[in-house]
C-alpha cells in the first residue's frame, strides 16, 4: 500500500464531495424558492419565471395556488412537496 499513489483516490473523494455540496446547495435553494413562491404571490412567480424561462409557467402557477390553499387550510403538505419537486427540477435543468 505504501507504493500506491493516494492522489487519484483523494481527487475522486474531493470530486464526490463537491457534487454532494452542489446538490445540497441546490436543495436549499429549491426550499427557499418554494417558500418564496408560496409567500410572495404574483411577484415571486414572475421572478421565478424570469430567472427560469424554460419552466412551465402554467403548471407552476397551478402548483403555487394549490400549495397556498393547502397552507391556508392547514392540510398536509402534499401540494407543497409537488411544488418543491417542480422547483428542484427547474433548478437542475438550468445548471
Amino acid at each position: 500500500m505504501r507504493g500506491i499513489d493516494p492522489e487519484p483516490i483523494r481527487a475522486a473523494l474531493e470530486a464526490r464531495d463537491g457534487v454532494a455540496r452542489q446538490d445540497a446547495a441546490r436543495f436549499r435553494r429549491a426550499e427557499r424558492w418554494r417558500d418564496r413562491l408560496v409567500d410572495g404571490g404574483a411577484e415571486a412567480l414572475a421572478e421565478f419565471e424570469a430567472e427560469y424561462p424554460a419552466a412551465d409557467g402554467a403548471e407552476l402557477a397551478r402548483l403555487v395556488a394549490a400549495a397556498v390553499a393547502e397552507r391556508r387550510d392547514g392540510r398536509s403538505p402534499g401540494a407543497g412537496r409537488k411544488l418543491f419537486r417542480f422547483v428542484q427540477a427547474a433548478l437542475a435543468a438550468a445548471t
